[in-house]
């Protein structure tokens, strides 16, 4: 436990000194080191504070989060804001929101950046790029990188095995679930429960609410094949199309949101009756604290309450306090096959392919053919995803045309189109555009 006034840790919920409420996880720092030319994390109170566990140099503070930047969407940034083709292949990059670092040097890319870009010529120079695009200098930074947060890496694994193996102690170990959705914080957290309970055939939950990208069913079997004693069963709505049930009733919306209980939490409380009948289990899942506000809320364990969707199971999070560079250190450093978007292609309908208006209700058009090979949508090839602040997420494609891209992807053009899932549904100015 950690008082915020007094800058002390404790074991109690009260600090003893100033009698304030004390909070679970001690402050880390994102740290630079212009040596090594990594950003190195370490908690407030540890003794060699701002020192380089590498080079034994003073380091500085950097962020309060990070992300490594790969080579694609390297290249991506450095056309975007005029650089020339590979100026930063050499440099250590990384990123938080829209804000990057180029060897501890801040460049924050502005939302007009976006949507001044001319991403035809963007699509052309990065296929032109490509091929010179090495992966060298990354590989190089990312080892040293893990090199660097060795101590970070061990106490998130030794804290997080010692949280799984308490949890886990009060259930049978037939009781156990794992929920696995295919991205970067189900996997880990699959990984790490794995081999702190040193289990392989724990019960893994998929749920495929039929919207999910390919390659995330593809990476999906990919882990069953890599996790062969793995139990996997897959949670679907194999009764009712999300299309068909749009036609019927609309998309969902603010005050009808019926997509998630049809979809997502009614086949996986389906499966679970299927499986434990009227047994309490325990499901560990991916939630983190720094995700959202909604989500800084929970608790790290959860019994009955409102934030338990599924009832009669107890859900725990591993990860609940790691932060987005704690999820890739791990990654990285334990080598984990995660699910890869670059390079693949996606079609862009139009809204006035995509919905038709019937009476005063616009829905979405049944053909699906002819909504994909339709001769108006725009195709586009990815070439990295950018993540930026919540607060730039806007509506912008209604005054560039009205454009609705079919994916759940931050890509850079979304200034222009509507690709962010995590916020939720909402409607914009006209009335006629929907976020996903």
């Amino acid at each position: 436990m950690w008082c915020i006034n007094c800058q002390i840790e404790t074991n109690n919920d009260v600090c003893p000194v100033c009698k304030q409420k004390t909070i679970e996880d001690v402050p880390t720092d994102v740290l630079w080191c212009h040596e090594c030319k990594i950003p190195v994390q370490q908690t407030v109170n540890q003794s060699d504070y701002k020192i380089c566990p590498i080079c034994h140099s003073k380091m500085k503070h950097l962020s309060t989060d990070l992300r490594p930047v790969f080579p694609e969407e390297r290249l991506l940034v450095e056309l975007l804001i005029g650089k020339k083709p590979y100026e930063w292949i050499q440099k250590s990059v990384w990123a938080s929101n829209s804000r990057y670092y180029v060897d501890g040097k801040s460049i924050p890319v502005a939302s007009k950046v976006f949507q001044a870009a001319d991403a035809d010529d963007l699509i052309k120079k990065l296929a032109e790029y490509q091929e010179g695009n090495t992966y060298q200098y990354f590989d190089m930074y990312i080892m040293k990188f893990v090199q660097g947060n060795k101590n970070r890496l061990n106490w998130l694994k030794d804290e997080a095995f010692s949280f799984i193996k308490n949890t886990a102690s009060k259930f049978e170990e037939e009781q156990i679930v794992l929920s696995f959705s295919g991205g970067k914080d189900s996997t880990v957290t699959a990984d790490i429960v794995i081999k702190a309970l040193s289990n392989p055939s724990l019960v893994h939950i998929f749920g495929d609410t039929t919207l999910e990208f390919p390659l995330t069913i593809e990476y999906a079997h990919r882990y069953r094949e890599n996790n062969p004693q793995a139990i996997f069963q897959i949670a679907k709505n194999r009764e009712q199309i999300f299309y068909d049930v749009c036609s019927d009733i609309g998309p969902p919306a603010r005050m009808m949101r019926w997509c998630c209980s049809m979809f997502k939490t009614g086949p996986i409380t389906r499966v679970l009756n299927n499986l434990y009948r009227n047994q309490q289990i325990l499901t560990f899942y991916g939630i983190r604290k720094a995700e959202s506000v909604s989500r800084s809320k929970y608790n790290r364990v959860e019994g009955n309450s409102e934030y338990v969707k599924i009832q009669k199971q107890t859900v725990a999070s591993p990860i609940f306090f790691w932060r987005d560079i704690d999820v890739w250190l791990y990654m990285l450093a334990e080598k984990i096959d995660f699910n890869d978007i670059v390079g693949k292609e996606f079609k862009v309908v139009l809204n006035n392919q995509y919905y038709k208006k019937i009476d005063s209700r616009y829905v979405v058009s049944s053909s699906y053919d002819d909504l994909y090979n339709n001769s108006n949508n725009i195709t586009l090839n990815i070439a990295g995803v950018i993540r930026g602040k919540k607060d730039n997420m806007y509506f912008a494609g209604c005054s560039f045309g009205g454009v609705r891209v079919v994916s759940f992807l931050r890509l850079f053009f979304r200034q222009w189109f509507v690709v962010d899932a995590s916020v939720g549904n909402s409607e914009c100015l006209s009335g006629k555009h929907r976020r996903i």
